[in-house]
C-alpha cells in the first residue's frame, strides 16, 4: 500500500520544459502499440503519462514522457500500490482515487523527479468515483453519491483545497467527467454525453450560472477533453468531435477514426488509449 503523510498541499506553478523526445508519436495519424504492460486505465499530461496496471491497483509511470506527450517513453516505472484510477493534470501535478475513493495528490514532482517523493491524503473524509484533472490543474470529480465536484485553487498556491459541488439532477448518473482545453465533459451511466458550459479553454474562474448541454445520439463509454475531444462509442469505435471552437464549444458531429479501445486519453499533440487486448496505444491527435 501507499504510505500517506497527513499535510495541508501547498501547491506552486511550476512551468514545464519540455524534455527531449527518444521516440516521437507522430507521421501518419495511426495507432502504435505501446506495449510492454496490460493496463486498466491510462493518462497524459504535462507530466508524463501515467497509468494503472490491470488487475494490480499499482501506479505505473512511462519512463522518459515528462513534458512531451509526443514521446512515447520506453519503460514503466511503478509508483505505488493501491490505487484505482491515476490523472496527470499541469504544473507537475498528478493526482489518484485510493481503492476506497480518497483523493489523493503526488507531491515532488519535477523536472529532475518525474515520479515525485510522496502520497499525500488531500481529504480525510471524502470520497470519489471518478478525477478529472486539467492542463491548468483544476480538478473535477464525481462524488461517491454521484454530485460532480470541483475543486477550486488547485492551479496556484493555496493553504487548502475547497471542494465545491454542482447542482445537477439528471435520472441517469454521471460516471466519468474530462476536464481539458476543449472544457469539462461528461458521460452518465446510460452513456449519454454532456458538456459543462463556460469550460472552454480551461478558465480560471467560472460564472455563478451552470449549464449543461446533452451532445449527440450515440450512447459513450468514455471521453476525453483536450485540444481535441475523443470518445469511445459503446462498441469501442473511437471518434472525436468535429467542429469544436470557441464560440460553438460543444461542436457540430461525432467523427468516426479507425481502431477499438476501451479508453482513452489525450493532450495537445497524442491520444493514448487501451486497446481491447488491455496493452497501451498512442497516435497523433487529429
Amino acid at each position: 500500500m501507499f504510505s500517506l503523510h497527513w499535510s495541508i498541499l501547498v501547491l506552486c506553478v511550476v512551468p514545464v520544459v519540455l524534455g527531449n523526445s527518444c521516440d516521437w508519436i507522430d507521421g501518419p495519424k495511426s495507432w502504435r502499440n505501446i506495449g510492454g504492460k496490460k493496463m486498466a486505465q491510462i493518462s497524459v499530461g504535462p507530466a508524463g503519462v501515467w497509468g494503472i496496471k490491470k488487475n494490480a491497483y499499482q501506479v505505473l509511470y512511462r519512463e522518459n514522457t515528462y513534458g512531451n506527450d509526443q514521446n512515447k517513453g520506453d519503460s514503466w516505472r511503478p509508483v505505488g500500490n493501491g490505487f484505482k484510477q491515476v490523472e496527470v493534470g499541469g504544473y507537475n501535478q498528478v493526482f489518484a482515487l485510493g481503492k476506497g475513493g480518497r483523493l489523493i495528490f503526488r507531491q515532488g514532482i519535477s523536472e529532475t523527479n518525474h515520479t515525485g517523493d510522496k502520497w499525500v491524503l488531500v481529504s480525510k473524509t471524502a470520497r470519489f468515483r471518478y478525477l478529472s484533472v486539467s492542463p491548468k490543474g483544476h480538478v473535477w470529480l464525481i462524488s461517491a453519491n454521484n454530485k460532480v465536484v470541483r475543486m477550486g485553487g488547485a492551479n496556484s498556491c493555496v493553504k487548502r483545497f475547497k471542494f465545491i459541488a454542482e447542482s445537477i439532477n439528471y435520472k441517469s448518473p454521471f460516471v466519468k467527467i474530462s476536464a481539458g482545453k476543449s472544457g469539462v465533459w461528461l458521460i452518465t451511466k446510460n452513456g449519454r454525453v454532456f458538456f459543462r458550459g463556460h469550460t472552454y479553454g480551461d478558465p480560471e474562474d467560472l460564472p455563478a450560472k451552470i449549464a449543461y448541454r446533452s451532445i449527440g445520439r450515440f450512447p459513450m463509454k468514455d471521453i476525453s477533453s483536450g485540444n481535441t475531444v475523443y470518445a469511445i462509442k459503446a462498441n469501442n469505435d473511437v471518434v472525436y468531435r468535429f467542429g469544436v471552437t470557441p464560440q460553438r464549444p460543444f461542436g457540430t458531429a461525432w467523427k468516426t477514426i479507425p481502431g477499438k479501445l476501451v479508453q482513452l486519453d489525450t493532450m495537445a499533440l497524442s491520444v493514448w488509449g487501451i486497446g481491447i487486448d488491455n496493452t497501451p496505444y498512442a497516435k497523433a491527435t487529429e
